[in-house]
């Protein structure tokens, strides 16, 4: 319990929290360890759970019609996802798969959307940081398309550095 709360508290998203709010997640939470291409989640799958990387790497997706995947995003520790799904209906707008062995808290959903209902400095907080993560995809996707794939592997490097750098 105490590894969670010290992780969960490291993310800016859960400081705005309520004590009563950030004890229940805790209560809720589970921390497990997961192998190399384990399926976390399927797009369109029920959410009731959303997902903190505390080591490793997840690999957000989608397949395509013709069964290929379309990577979203390559997530590494301390990014939330499966979080969108409180607003999206309730179900994951795209699959989750481990890439590496790694360590990730999982939380409930509802807890989440209730806290958002009753705390709007949380619900001010988590818009930021649904925000800065769509300006970040915003840029990657532009990327995609003026750049070649030494310059887009050069633009990830770059940022998962600055990430590093500023705790995100």
């Amino acid at each position: 319990m105490d590894e969670i709360r010290k992780v969960l508290l490291s993310v800016p998203l859960f400081k705005s929290l309520q004590e009563d709010t950030l004890e229940n997640l805790i209560r809720s939470a589970s921390l497990n360890t997961h192998t190399k291409k384990k399926i976390l989640f399927i797009h369109e799958e029920k959410a009731e759970r959303f997902f903190l990387i505390k080591s490793g790497w997840v690999k957000l997706f989608r397949e395509t019609l013709e069964g290929d995947q379309a990577v979203i995003d390559i997530l590494p520790q301390g990014h939330l996802f499966g979080e969108m799904s409180v607003f999206d209906g309730g179900v994951y707008p795209y699959s989750a798969e481990v890439v590496d062995k790694s360590e990730i808290i999982s939380l409930p959903t509802n807890i989440l959307k209730s806290e958002m209902e009753k705390n709007h400095d949380f619900a001010l907080a988590f818009l930021d940081v649904m925000a800065k993560y769509r300006n970040r995809q915003d840029n990657e996707i532009e990327h995609r398309v003026i750049q070649n794939a030494p310059q887009r592997i050069g633009c990830f490097l770059l940022r998962l550095e600055k990430e590093e750098k500023d705790g995100i």
